[in-house]
């Protein structure tokens, strides 16, 4: 099946966890590709999507906020799970749902949605992030937890797979024909494809931010 994993990134640390997804959705026979919402002409023929955004102020980022405004409908159309990335709850141990983001993700109805840990790292900050971490006690460190990321990409595989097995789409309405997105120019690294050739059980390189 032809899936768009579709990232807002603003520090690459989410950009990295879509790349895992990709990852291990290519491992199971899949076409799968990382843009960001940005480079979202059309999702003519894509077969599944799966959306993700780095969480800032409780709520996800404006342009997957927009992708979601303006292709709504054509979302629900397809087979989709959603995820946010962020820190808010990570002291106490466990990361919280982003507040706000609630209702951008009930307009999509995910077959599966869940938050993974973050990153925060200050140095690669501007001065007002700084401060927006600093009243929100954001823990510093890296806590995305990889093998929570590839299993839950290893499922949305499986699930494809079961229903693909009864001949049956996993969402009531089929893509229709077409070709699949062109990636135009990158944001700011974020459409950058996944790295070939890395050990599937490794953790991305470092870098900076969410």
């Amino acid at each position: 099946m032809r899936i768009l994993v579709v990232i807002a990134s603003k520090h690459q640390a989410t950009a990295e966890v879509g790349d895992v997804i990709v990852e291990e959705l290519r491992a199971a026979g899949h076409q799968a590709r990382r843009v960001t919402p940005g480079e979202v002409r059309s999702l003519d023929g894509v077969d599944a999507v799966v959306l993700g955004s780095a969480v800032y102020m409780t709520q996800w980022m404006e342009s997957m906020r927009d992708l979601v405004a303006r292709r709504a409908a054509e979302l629900r159309a397809r087979p989709l799970w959603a995820f946010s990335v962020g820190l808010a709850g990570v002291p106490a141990g466990e990361v919280q749902d982003p507040a706000r983001a609630a209702g951008v993700v009930r307009q999509l109805d995910p077959l599966g949605y869940v938050t993974f840990k973050g990153r925060l790292d200050p140095s690669a900050l501007g001065l007002r992030e700084r401060s927006v971490a600093r009243m929100g006690s954001a823990a510093e460190g890296d806590y995305r937890e990889w093998d929570k990321i590839r299993a839950w990409a290893r499922g949305i595989a499986a699930e494809l797979a079961e229903h693909a097995g009864d001949g049956q789409p996993a969402s009531a309405e089929p893509a229709p024909d077409g070709a699949a997105p062109d990636g135009d120019a990158a944001a700011a690294g974020d459409a950058e494809p996944a790295a070939a050739g890395r050990d599937p059980g490794a953790a991305p390189a470092p870098s900076a931010g969410g």
